[in-house]
Protein backbone atom coordinates (compact mmCIF):
# COMPACT_ATOMS: atom_id res chain seq x y z
CA UNK A 1 0.00 0.00 0.00
CA UNK A 2 1.07 3.56 -0.62
CA UNK A 3 2.44 5.96 1.99
CA UNK A 4 3.45 9.61 2.11
CA UNK A 5 6.03 11.50 4.09
CA UNK A 6 9.17 13.62 4.09
CA UNK A 7 12.02 14.36 6.47
CA UNK A 8 10.22 17.52 7.66
CA UNK A 9 7.18 15.52 8.78
CA UNK A 10 9.12 12.71 10.44
CA UNK A 11 9.37 10.56 7.30
CA UNK A 12 5.96 8.87 7.51
CA UNK A 13 2.92 11.13 7.71
CA UNK A 14 0.11 9.16 6.08
CA UNK A 15 -0.63 5.60 5.05
CA UNK A 16 -3.61 3.65 3.75
CA UNK A 17 -5.49 1.11 5.82
CA UNK A 18 -5.61 -2.56 4.95
CA UNK A 19 -9.36 -2.31 4.33
CA UNK A 20 -9.06 0.61 1.87
CA UNK A 21 -10.07 -0.45 -1.61
CA UNK A 22 -7.45 -1.31 -4.23
CA UNK A 23 -6.11 0.15 -6.46
CA UNK A 24 -6.74 3.35 -4.48
CA UNK A 25 -4.51 2.26 -1.61
CA UNK A 26 -1.63 1.62 -4.03
CA UNK A 27 -1.21 5.37 -4.57
CA UNK A 28 1.15 7.55 -2.60
CA UNK A 29 -0.80 9.18 0.21
CA UNK A 30 -3.20 7.84 2.80
CA UNK A 31 -4.68 8.94 6.10
CA UNK A 32 -2.87 10.66 8.98
CA UNK A 33 -2.61 8.50 12.12
CA UNK A 34 -4.04 11.24 14.34
CA UNK A 35 -6.48 14.15 14.03
CA UNK A 36 -3.70 16.30 15.49
CA UNK A 37 -1.87 15.96 12.17
CA UNK A 38 -3.81 18.47 10.07
CA UNK A 39 -3.78 18.50 6.26
CA UNK A 40 -5.01 21.04 3.76
CA UNK A 41 -4.65 21.76 0.04
CA UNK A 42 -3.86 25.32 -1.02
CA UNK A 43 -3.81 27.01 -4.40
CA UNK A 44 -0.13 28.02 -4.77
CA UNK A 45 -1.02 31.25 -6.60
CA UNK A 46 -4.01 32.62 -4.69
CA UNK A 47 -3.30 31.00 -1.33
CA UNK A 48 -6.93 29.91 -1.06
CA UNK A 49 -7.73 26.62 0.67
CA UNK A 50 -9.18 24.22 -1.90
CA UNK A 51 -12.02 21.72 -1.45
CA UNK A 52 -11.71 17.95 -1.79
CA UNK A 53 -10.91 16.80 -5.31
CA UNK A 54 -8.98 19.90 -6.38
CA UNK A 55 -5.21 19.72 -6.77
CA UNK A 56 -2.83 22.13 -5.05
CA UNK A 57 0.05 22.24 -2.60
CA UNK A 58 -0.22 19.98 0.44
CA UNK A 59 0.33 21.87 3.69
CA UNK A 60 0.69 20.20 7.09
CA UNK A 61 0.29 21.44 10.66
CA UNK A 62 0.69 19.64 13.98
CA UNK A 63 3.06 17.62 16.13
CA UNK A 64 4.54 15.78 13.14
CA UNK A 65 6.14 18.89 11.63
CA UNK A 66 9.80 19.64 12.41
CA UNK A 67 10.32 22.95 14.20
CA UNK A 68 13.82 23.80 12.91
CA UNK A 69 16.55 22.86 10.43
CA UNK A 70 20.07 22.02 11.56
CA UNK A 71 22.29 25.02 10.88
CA UNK A 72 19.37 27.39 10.32
CA UNK A 73 20.37 29.57 13.28
CA UNK A 74 18.08 32.50 12.46
CA UNK A 75 15.13 30.36 11.37
CA UNK A 76 15.01 31.91 7.90
CA UNK A 77 14.90 28.61 6.03
CA UNK A 78 12.09 27.31 8.19
CA UNK A 79 10.23 30.60 7.80
CA UNK A 80 10.41 30.29 4.01
CA UNK A 81 8.69 26.89 4.26
CA UNK A 82 5.88 28.00 6.55
CA UNK A 83 2.78 30.07 6.06
CA UNK A 84 1.91 32.80 8.52
CA UNK A 85 -0.51 30.58 10.45
CA UNK A 86 1.90 27.73 11.16
CA UNK A 87 1.23 25.47 8.18
CA UNK A 88 4.28 23.78 6.64
CA UNK A 89 4.52 23.98 2.85
CA UNK A 90 5.49 20.54 1.54
CA UNK A 91 6.04 21.57 -2.08
CA UNK A 92 4.02 18.54 -3.20
CA UNK A 93 1.03 18.54 -5.56
CA UNK A 94 -1.77 16.56 -3.92
CA UNK A 95 -5.52 16.46 -3.52
CA UNK A 96 -7.76 15.45 -0.65
CA UNK A 97 -10.58 12.97 -0.86
CA UNK A 98 -13.96 13.52 0.78
CA UNK A 99 -12.99 11.14 3.60
CA UNK A 100 -9.98 13.31 4.52
CA UNK A 101 -7.32 11.06 2.99
CA UNK A 102 -4.67 12.62 0.75
CA UNK A 103 -3.42 11.48 -2.67
CA UNK A 104 0.12 12.42 -3.69
CA UNK A 105 0.50 13.39 -7.35
CA UNK A 106 3.96 14.88 -7.93
CA UNK A 107 6.37 17.60 -6.82
CA UNK A 108 5.00 21.09 -7.41
CA UNK A 109 8.05 21.88 -9.54
CA UNK A 110 7.02 19.14 -11.96
CA UNK A 111 3.39 20.23 -12.22
CA UNK A 112 2.04 22.34 -15.07
CA UNK A 113 -0.45 25.20 -14.73
CA UNK A 114 -2.47 24.97 -17.93
CA UNK A 115 -5.34 27.39 -18.51
CA UNK A 116 -5.59 27.90 -14.76
CA UNK A 117 -5.58 24.18 -13.91
CA UNK A 118 -2.75 22.36 -12.13
CA UNK A 119 -1.88 19.26 -14.14
CA UNK A 120 0.65 16.57 -13.37
CA UNK A 121 2.60 15.63 -16.54
CA UNK A 122 1.94 11.92 -15.99
CA UNK A 123 -1.75 12.54 -16.80
CA UNK A 124 -0.70 13.38 -20.35
CA UNK A 125 2.24 10.97 -20.52
CA UNK A 126 0.19 7.94 -19.51
CA UNK A 127 -2.18 8.54 -22.43
CA UNK A 128 0.60 8.93 -25.00
CA UNK A 129 2.40 5.87 -23.62
CA UNK A 130 -0.54 3.71 -24.74
CA UNK A 131 0.52 4.16 -28.37
CA UNK A 132 2.41 1.00 -29.39
CA UNK A 133 5.10 2.91 -31.30
CA UNK A 134 6.05 5.06 -28.28
CA UNK A 135 8.92 3.72 -26.14
CA UNK A 136 9.39 6.76 -23.87
CA UNK A 137 7.48 9.99 -23.34
CA UNK A 138 8.03 13.10 -21.25
CA UNK A 139 5.93 16.26 -21.09
CA UNK A 140 7.36 19.57 -19.87
CA UNK A 141 6.02 23.09 -19.59
CA UNK A 142 7.27 26.03 -21.65
CA UNK A 143 6.50 29.54 -20.43
CA UNK A 144 5.68 32.14 -23.04
CA UNK A 145 3.20 34.87 -23.93
CA UNK A 146 1.84 34.92 -20.39
CA UNK A 147 0.96 31.25 -20.12
CA UNK A 148 2.47 27.79 -19.85
CA UNK A 149 2.30 25.45 -22.84
CA UNK A 150 2.68 21.66 -22.65
CA UNK A 151 5.46 20.33 -24.88
CA UNK A 152 5.90 16.62 -25.48
CA UNK A 153 9.02 14.61 -26.28
CA UNK A 154 8.80 11.00 -27.44
CA UNK A 155 11.24 8.25 -28.34
CA UNK A 156 10.10 5.68 -30.90
CA UNK A 157 10.12 2.00 -30.11
CA UNK A 158 12.82 0.07 -32.00
CA UNK A 159 11.77 -0.77 -35.54
CA UNK A 160 8.94 1.79 -35.61
CA UNK A 161 8.46 5.46 -36.36
CA UNK A 162 6.37 8.08 -34.57
CA UNK A 163 4.20 10.57 -36.44
CA UNK A 164 4.18 13.69 -34.25
CA UNK A 165 0.91 15.03 -35.64
CA UNK A 166 -0.75 11.64 -35.19
CA UNK A 167 0.26 11.75 -31.51
CA UNK A 168 -1.38 15.18 -31.16
CA UNK A 169 -4.56 13.96 -32.87
CA UNK A 170 -4.67 11.03 -30.48
CA UNK A 171 -4.34 13.43 -27.54
CA UNK A 172 -7.19 15.57 -28.89
CA UNK A 173 -9.41 12.46 -28.81
CA UNK A 174 -8.36 11.34 -25.32
CA UNK A 175 -7.60 14.49 -23.32
CA UNK A 176 -9.21 17.77 -22.34
CA UNK A 177 -8.21 20.43 -24.83
CA UNK A 178 -5.96 22.33 -22.41
CA UNK A 179 -3.94 19.15 -21.75
CA UNK A 180 -3.13 18.50 -25.43
CA UNK A 181 0.58 19.11 -26.13
CA UNK A 182 1.15 22.17 -28.28
CA UNK A 183 4.06 20.44 -30.01
CA UNK A 184 5.32 16.85 -30.12
CA UNK A 185 9.05 16.43 -30.71
CA UNK A 186 10.42 13.02 -31.71
CA UNK A 187 13.96 12.52 -30.35
CA UNK A 188 16.44 9.67 -30.60
CA UNK A 189 16.91 9.46 -26.84
CA UNK A 190 15.98 11.21 -23.62
CA UNK A 191 18.55 13.10 -21.53
CA UNK A 192 18.88 11.04 -18.35
CA UNK A 193 20.80 10.92 -15.12
CA UNK A 194 21.53 8.04 -12.76
CA UNK A 195 20.80 8.33 -9.06
CA UNK A 196 20.10 6.31 -5.95
CA UNK A 197 16.52 5.72 -7.09
CA UNK A 198 17.42 4.67 -10.63
CA UNK A 199 17.65 6.45 -13.98
CA UNK A 200 15.54 9.59 -14.35
CA UNK A 201 14.72 11.76 -17.34
CA UNK A 202 16.24 15.24 -16.96
CA UNK A 203 13.17 17.44 -17.29
CA UNK A 204 15.25 20.62 -16.99
CA UNK A 205 17.30 19.63 -20.04
CA UNK A 206 14.11 18.99 -22.01
CA UNK A 207 12.72 22.39 -21.01
CA UNK A 208 15.89 24.00 -22.35
CA UNK A 209 15.59 22.01 -25.58
CA UNK A 210 11.91 22.94 -25.88
CA UNK A 211 12.80 26.64 -25.58
CA UNK A 212 15.57 26.29 -28.16
CA UNK A 213 13.32 24.50 -30.65
CA UNK A 214 10.54 27.02 -30.04
CA UNK A 215 12.87 29.92 -30.85
CA UNK A 216 13.78 28.21 -34.14
CA UNK A 217 10.16 27.62 -35.15
CA UNK A 218 9.26 29.29 -38.50
CA UNK A 219 5.94 30.41 -37.00
CA UNK A 220 7.59 32.14 -34.04
CA UNK A 221 6.33 35.70 -33.73
CA UNK A 222 3.53 35.23 -36.28
CA UNK A 223 -0.08 35.93 -35.35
Amino acid sequence: MGIYGSSEVFALLTFWRADDDAPGRWLGGGRPPSPEAELRIVDPVSGHVLPAGQSGELQVRGYAVVDAYLGDSDGSVMADNQSGDGWFRTGDLCHLREDGSVVYQCRMGDSLRLKGFLVEPVEIESVIARLPEVAMVKVVGLEGEGEMRPICFVVARAGTTVDAEAVRRYCVEKLARYKVPEVVHVVDEMPTTRGANGTKIRAAALRELAAELDSMSPTKGKK
